[in-house]
């Protein structure tokens, strides 16, 4: 898994100039350069590696901006360092509607990690489902990727949980583990509905992916009608080492086979 987080104890600041630890950012939070809190994720440590680059501590993969450089993997830095053994459990990370992070006077992408070119990637594969003037901004709203948080999910153990109540490193009843979560803002996304897939009625965003042999391949909740339902506060999805799980015997692909399905499609 390419996981493009920050240590816990990284300090962000905000428009109101307060300044938190990324590990106590809240969905909603303005960031400095005005940009809202989408997403928080929170992901497992293990096996990435971790350099310091101007005193923040950051996965090696997480890409930047830098003036000089460009769009580059802080591991490619030349002024960054490669940190030694990494202790701690979890990583960090947000989604914004700027589709940036800034720490520092540096400009690191957020999660999802688009940039202007993957926008008008995203423009001409998905010109059906978005606006005219689709733009970074508009990445949560439209094509965000988000279950219900009482959407029950299946652990190795025989239990069923909601999804909001799944843990970094639980296993799933496949084998699949978690090795990542993600709380997502419900209210803004443009549109949840009650979709229905092979008789299994779920509730989510528009930009839920899933796979069905019987049902042709890949499939999207943006070809899909759907009854439009109140929207809850947040929505919920998780990464695991598989890229997928099943819900109800349903394949869903996990939170990164939102964006990355489309973009790989288009590079293809």
């Amino acid at each position: 898994m390419n996981t493009f987080c920050f240590d816990e104890d990284t300090e962000i600041c905000l428009k109101n100039g307060e300044k938190k630890k990324i590990k106590d950012i809240l969905i909603g939070d303005i960031l400095i350069d005005g940009g809202k809190v989408t997403a928080f994720f929170k992901a497992t440590s293990k096996d990435r590696e971790m350099y310091i680059l101007n005193d923040i501590l950051v996965t090696g993969n997480h890409t930047l901006i830098d003036q000089e450089l460009g769009v580059i993997k802080v591991k490619n830095h030349p002024n960054s360092i490669k940190y030694g053994s990494y202790y701690k459990p979890y990583v960090f990370c947000v989604n914004t509607t700027t589709k940036k992070i800034p720490i520092k006077n540096i400009q690191f992408l957020d999660w999802d990690e688009v940039d202007e070119m993957d926008v008008v990637m995203l423009r001409q594969e998905m010109k059906d489902h978005l606006p005219d003037r689709f733009d970074l901004k508009h990445i949560h709203k439209f094509l965000e990727s988000g279950l219900h948080p009482n959407t029950l999910i299946e652990l190795d153990d025989g239990r069923s949980i909601p999804i909001k109540e799944i843990q970094v490193n639980d296993q799933l009843r496949f084998g699949e583990q978690v090795l990542g979560i993600v709380e997502i803002n419900g209210k803004d996304v443009d549109k949840v509905k009650e979709y229905e897939i092979n008789g299994f009625k779920f509730i989510g965003s528009s930009n839920l992916r899933m796979y069905s042999k019987d049902l042709g391949g890949c499939l999207s909740t943006l070809d899909m009608g759907g009854i439009p339902v109140k929207k809850p506060k947040k929505l919920f999805h998780i990464i695991t080492d598989s890229k997928f799980f099943r819900i109800n015997g349903t394949i869903f692909l996990d939170y990164n086979g939102g964006l990355e399905t489309i973009l790989w499609r288009k590079e293809a």
